[in-house]
């Protein structure tokens, strides 16, 4: 899977530190994810995308798309908002705005939370109240090999 999702925030994350005179060879350059943030892991044969957290936004859809097409198998799309108490929100109008600019990029569109029922249009939008029953409907309605994207904003 591509690096260039994180490249911009590393090379910050380098400067910084040898801004502060700290000597490149100090440097530790093991680098490992954060836990509970994008992860490519296993799911009943699919290979799931799960970007699902606190701190996800719509825009990083776009990137994840990407990636996900070095899977060169078809793709589901879980988004939406699981609480509505998780800082920022999900809007309504940019949840439409993934949907009618990334439809085309995904077999289904699976949208979590109770007010984005109906109020989004597309004609492979479903919807689902949580997150993990819209990865047991991701999983019914693909195959082994299917890609799934999951960016819910969630408490994790």
């Amino acid at each position: 899977m591509s690096t260039e999702f994180c490249k911009n925030s590393l090379e910050a994350a380098f400067c910084a530190v040898l801004s502060l005179g700290i000597p490149p060879e100090e440097i530790n350059t093991t680098i490992s994810a954060v836990g509970g943030r994008m992860k490519l892991e296993e799911l009943k044969g699919r290979f799931l995308i799960d970007n699902s957290n606190s701190g996800t936004k719509l825009k990083f859809i776009g990137e994840i798309t990407e990636m996900a097409r070095e899977i060169p198998e078809k793709m589901i799309l879980i988004v939406g908002e699981e609480s509505e108490y998780v800082c920022e929100g999900v809007s309504m109008e940019g949840l439409q705005k993934v949907v009618e600019q990334r439809a085309s990029d995904f077999v289904e569109i699976l949208i979590v939370g109770e007010g984005f029922k109906q109020k989004i249009k597309g004609k492979n939008v479903f919807f689902s109240d949580r997150l993990d029953t819209a990865l047991e409907k991701a999983v019914n309605d693909s195959k082994d090999g299917f890609v799934i994207v999951s960016n819910v904003k969630t408490w994790r």
